[in-house]
C-alpha cells in the first residue's frame, strides 16, 4: 500500500519526462531545443555577465556539447532532466552541464548557478559509474559494485545495493535489483517518506523500466527478461497505462504523459494510450488508442531504440537516424543532418543524442 500511496503524492507533483539512454559505443552529444540554462549544448543561450541574464537571442539552440571550452567526447550514456544534463564517459567518468543542482539558494537562484564539468563528490571525482538517471533537482549514478551515488536535492538513499539498473521521474528515484524486483523512493522535500525505499509489489524479473507522467496521471513501465511488460500507475484517474493485450517479444519500454510505447523484436513499434496528437500511433484519433506506429501511411520498422517525452515518441533506427511523432512541440524536431545516432535522451523541453561520427559533430560545433 505504501507504494501507491507514494504514486499518489507524484500525482499532485508535475514535472516533465526525464529520460536517459546508453549506446555500445563511446561518441559525441548532439543537443536542440530550449537551452535557457545550458543543458542542450554546454553554452547557455542568455549569457550571465555580471550575475545579470543577458536576454540576446533565441533560448532555443542546437550544437554539439562543450565542456570547459572542449568537444565532449568519449561518451557511452546520457541522461536529461529538468534543465540539467549529464553525461557518462566510457573511463566510468562523470560531467554534468546547465543549472547547478547543488548550489542554488534563496540569495543565489538556481537559474544564476551553472555548472559545466566533472561531477565532485566530497571533493573528488566519481569513478566507476555505469549509468546515469536524472530527476526534479537531483541526479543518480550506479556504480560498478552495484551501489548508488546521488546529488542535488536528493541523495541517493542508504540501504541501496546490488543495484542494476537505475531511473529516475520527477519526485521519485527507482533502482532495478540483481534479483529482479524494484524498489522506488521518493525525493520531495518536507515529505515523511522522503528517502524511505519501498518495494514494488509483484514485480519480479525486471531488466529495464520507464518512468513518465503527466498533470493526472503516473506511468511506471517495466521489461521483464521473458519479453513481457508490466505496469504500475494511477488506474483510478488514468487507466490506460495498461496495454490492451498480453505483450510478448518486447525489447524495451518508454512512456510518455499518457500514453506507453514498447519496441518489439521485429523492429517495429507498438504503442497504447492518449493518441491525441498521434503519439500513441503516428496517427492521431480522439481519445486512446492502440497499434503498431505508422509514419506516413507506412509502419515504422528497423528501430533499435525508442523513447517518449510528454506528447511524442522517438525512435533510433538502424541506420542511426531520429524519427519523430506526435505533438508538434517547438525545439524538439531533430535537426538536419543528424546521423550516426546510437542513443537518445529527453529532458524539459530539449533532447541529447550519442552520434559516433565525428564529422557531423564538427559540423554542429561549428553552428
Amino acid at each position: 500500500m505504501r507504494v501507491f500511496n507514494l504514486l499518489a503524492l507524484l500525482l499532485i507533483s508535475f514535472c516533465p519526462c526525464f529520460s536517459s539512454a546508453r549506446a555500445g559505443t563511446g561518441g559525441f552529444v548532439i543537443g536542440w531545443g530550449d537551452n535557457f540554462s545550458g543543458a542542450a549544448t554546454g553554452i547557455r543561450s542568455f549569457p550571465l555577465i555580471d550575475g545579470k541574464i543577458v536576454f540576446t537571442n533565441s533560448r532555443y539552440s542546437t550544437g554539439s556539447v562543450m565542456i570547459a571550452g572542449e568537444l565532449l567526447t568519449n561518451v557511452i550514456a546520457v541522461s536529461a532532466g529538468n534543465h540539467l544534463s549529464s553525461a557518462l564517459k566510457a573511463d566510468g567518468t562523470v560531467v554534468q552541464w546547465g543549472f547547478d543542482v547543488t548550489r542554488h539558494s534563496p540569495i543565489e537562484p538556481f537559474f544564476l548557478s551553472q555548472t559545466n564539468g566533472p561531477v565532485r563528490l566530497g571533493g573528488s571525482e566519481i569513478s566507476n559509474v555505469v549509468a546515469l538517471a536524472t530527476g526534479e533537482g537531483f541526479a543518480l549514478a550506479l556504480r560498478q559494485d552495484g551501489t548508488e551515488l546521488g546529488w542535488g536535492k536528493s541523495p541517493a538513499p542508504d540501504g541501496l545495493s546490488n543495484v542494476v539498473a537505475i531511473s529516475a521521474y520527477s519526485f521519485a528515484g527507482l533502482a532495478i535489483n540483481s534479483d529482479g524486483t524494484a524498489v522506488i523512493w521518493d525525493t520531495a522535500t518536507g515529505d515523511e517518506n522522503r528517502g524511505k525505499l519501498f518495494q514494488i509489489p509483484d514485480w519480479t524479473n525486471v531488466v529495464a523500466v520507464a518512468m513518465g507522467g503527466g498533470l493526472n496521471s503516473t506511468r511506471i513501465l517495466a521489461l521483464k527478461n521473458d519479453g513481457t511488460v508490466a505496469t504500475l500507475g494511477n488506474r483510478v484517474v488514468d487507466g490506460s497505462d495498461q496495454p490492451p493485450m498480453k505483450l510478448t517479444n518486447i525489447t524495451a519500454v518508454a512512456t510518455g504523459a499518457s500514453f506507453s510505447l514498447v519496441l518489439r523484436q521485429d523492429g517495429t513499434v507498438f504503442g497504447w494510450g492518449d493518441n491525441t496528437y498521434g503519439q500513441t500511433t503516428g496517427v492521431a484519433s480522439k481519445g486512446s488508442s492502440s497499434g503498431v506506429v505508422t509514419i506516413n501511411g507506412q509502419i515504422l520498422t528497423n528501430v533499435v531504440s525508442i523513447a517518449a517525452r510528454d506528447d511524442c515518441g522517438f525512435a533510433i533506427k538502424a541506420d542511426g537516424t531520429i524519427v519523430k511523432w506526435g505533438m508538434e512541440t517547438r525545439g524538439l524536431t531533430p535537426p538536419s543532418g543528424l546521423t550516426g545516432v546510437v542513443a537518445l535522451a529527453l529532458g524539459n523541453n530539449y533532447c541529447l543524442a550519442i552520434t559516433t561520427n565525428r564529422s557531423v559533430a564538427e559540423v554542429f560545433r561549428k553552428k
